[in-house]
């Protein structure tokens, strides 16, 4: 990466590039909140939400603890910010990207946009919101989310919540809290909603599952249930690698349900009617899965 220059306040500024970029470096909602007002009087109501909660860049590159080797592997932290779904979509759309995480850092708030940049969709507004998630703040921010989804009329396919917060080795007291509260919070908030199963979780630091997220309504909350099917799955991406033209045959329902939950992020969506395709329907409908029940 080339050498960072020095760079003044984001604080409340917009950043003249495609897509439009805008930035909220103070720990308050009201200029979240504002922000999209203003966007949204002279852009219109957005047709889609995505909120990344913990995704911004880093590192550029990670070294996987699950693997036997010392080779770093580039950082997906793009996808997690603004997945490829959410970066191809119809020109008609107007979808909101909020990436919630820490940007303290003028220099790392620097090379998020930077690397956000990279995006090519004129229509598209990305938030960087500086936000530290205790549970109060947490759950003030996912109230404000689901009113706004609710007054531009967005279905439930149409917005997604995920989780990236995950550490590597061995996490403080602070961040093993953040781990737990933050899914919990979360849920909890959307459980009243139509946007009960919007929520999704990152499945963190496993090589072959490093793009992959799953629905947390369905499966976080009895996760180590799933060991087996997780596992599973794990085992036949793994087995893409080496045939990315396999192809899968499914015989047993629950493996085929856990499949229509788990979404990779750095497939494409051509599906207009939601924001992005589960593993199995874009295996499916790439001849590459078989499914026998």
């Amino acid at each position: 990466m080339s050498e960072i220059s020095d760079v003044s306040d984001f604080s409340e500024t917009e950043v003249n590039s495609t897509p439009r970029i805008h930035t909220i470096t103070e720990q308050d909602l009201t200029l979240l909140k504002h922000k999209i007002h203003d966007i949204t009087k002279t852009y219109g109501e957005y047709t889609s939400i995505y909120v990344s909660i913990g995704g911004k860049m880093n590192e550029t590159t990670v070294q996987f603890p699950d693997i036997k080797s010392n080779t770093k592997h580039r950082s997906n932290c793009l996808t997690q910010m603004v997945p490829a779904f959410m970066q191809t979509q119809s020109l008609n759309e107007h979808p909101l990207c909020i990436i919630l995480d820490q940007f303290n850092n003028q220099v790392n708030l620097e090379q998020n946009i930077r690397l956000l940049k990279s995006i090519n969709d004129v229509n598209m507004d990305i938030c960087l919101f500086h936000y530290y998630c205790n549970r109060q703040k947490l759950t003030d921010l996912m109230s404000y989310i689901i009113n706004l989804a609710k007054n531009h009329s967005i279905p439930p396919q149409k917005l997604m919540i995920c989780n990236f917060v995950k550490f590597l080795g061995c996490p403080n007291m602070l961040e093993t809290a953040s781990e737990q509260n933050i899914p919990e919070v979360v849920q909890k908030c959307l459980n009243p909603t139509p946007y009960s199963e919007c929520f999704y979780e990152w499945f963190g630091y496993r090589f072959y599952l490093y793009n992959f997220i799953y629905n947390y309504k369905k499966y976080g909350q009895n996760y180590f249930m799933y060991r087996d099917t997780i596992k599973e799955l794990e085992s036949n991406i793994q087995k893409r690698y080496a045939d990315p033209c396999m192809v899968t045959i499914i015989q047993d329902n629950i493996t085929s349900k856990f499949w229509d939950n788990v979404f990779d992020l750095s497939n494409p969506s051509n599906d207009s009617s939601k924001l992005a395709v589960s593993l199995k329907e874009f295996l499916v409908d790439n001849g590459q899965l078989v499914v026998t029940v």
